[in-house]
């Protein structure tokens, strides 16, 4: 069984006291609900020796805490991962099979990245304070709801088989989709957020069983005249809102897919959603891209009210296991038609 831990400071300090609540309801209940075995290190068990401990035996963690470019910390600001730090070295070389979700201020500017050169498989965390709104009044929801519900969708995705850069590339779509909603003052704070979020490692990683050895690395991307990447593109243009889904045709299996382009451009007041899978999509799908199991989701893209999105997803020599498909709504139900359109064009190699 995948095991996660899910680390929850909380002594009063006014930015944990909300994460770990918003934690709770999320993160740990995502991975509880796909079936993990979850470790909850709440209050005074969020401590280094904890942490270290557990940590060790799980394959992804959620951490909550404060930061800074070269520090993360955790219950009461007990000093837990630091660059050049014996501990944090030892861990980060035990940790070729493991991933992390990290919110804590700025530690994507120096400590994530050097956990990673260290032998830390995969982590996601963020290059400038992560900042968010409260309202003491309704704790723990209301205004930082988007905040939490953006960062979270990382676990959520992880929870239930993605890989990290699906997974990141879902958060991130999360964080679009959050920043189309609000008004314009905490539309900034969440561009800030979006803006910061970071993956570093391997975007190919799914998180695994501890102890099993990692899979081979994707193969080097063709170069110069050994290039033999071409596109094939699928319109998804429609005046309806239902769920719809294109076959990508002649993609024949173990297809090495290299990058997917997407664009869409929306006319009125919608949200429009491209996502690209590895084998049948499902009959009909939700405004939660993970209501269920997509572990064949393979990257998605979001377009918020009227505006227009032109995004490359990197995809690194993917071995295609079944058949690709192009998958499109427009989430706006009280339309009865969505004047939009998009595009995807998948960058695949073919053989001489």
């Amino acid at each position: 069984m995948n095991a996660a831990t899910i680390v929850r400071p909380d002594w009063g300090d006014t930015a944990c006291r909300w994460g770990a609540e918003q934690l709770r309801r999320k993160a740990l209940k995502y991975f509880q609900d796909a079936g993990w075995d979850v470790a909850d290190l709440y209050a005074a068990d969020a401590s280094k020796r904890q942490i270290l401990a557990v940590g060790l035996g799980s394959d992804h963690l959620s951490i909550l805490g404060h930061g800074n470019a070269t520090v993360y910390t955790a219950q009461e600001e007990e000093y837990v991962f630091e660059v050049n730090d014996p501990d944090t070295l030892a861990f980060a070389q035990q940790s070729g099979n493991r991933s992390i979700n990290a919110l804590s201020c700025s530690i994507g500017k120096q400590l994530a990245p050097w956990m990673v050169e260290n032998g830390l498989r995969a982590i996601k965390a963020y290059t400038e304070d992560f900042i968010f709104e409260i309202n003491n009044s309704k704790f723990p929801n209301e205004v930082a709801e988007p905040y939490f519900l953006s960062h979270c969708t990382f676990d959520r995705a992880i929870s239930v088989g993605a890989n990290c850069g699906t997974a990141h590339d879902t958060e991130l779509a999360e964080w679009e989709n959050q920043i189309g909603k609000v008004n314009p003052w905490s539309s900034g704070y969440l561009i800030w957020d979006y803006q910061a979020s970071k993956l570093f490692g391997d975007r190919a990683f799914i998180p695994i069983q501890n102890g099993t050895p990692p899979p081979s690395p994707p193969p080097d991307e063709p170069t110069g005249s050994e290039t033999r990447g071409i596109y094939k593109s699928i319109a998804a243009k429609k005046a309806e809102h239902n769920w719809q889904a294109k076959e990508f045709k002649d993609i024949p299996k173990d297809t090495a897919i290299w990058g997917a382009n997407f664009t869409i451009s929306s006319f009125a007041k919608m949200h429009v959603q491209l996502l690209l899978f590895d084998g049948k999509p499902p009959d009909d799908m939700t405004e939660v891209i993970y209501e269920g199991s997509l572990n064949n989701l393979l990257a998605v893209v979001n377009c918020g009210d009227t505006g227009s999105a032109n995004l490359e997803r990197h995809l690194h020599g993917y071995k295609v296991r079944d058949k690709l498909y192009l998958g499109y709504w427009c989430h706006n139900m009280k339309m009865t038609k969505c004047d939009w359109h998009g595009q995807c064009s998948v960058r695949y190699e073919v053989e001489e």
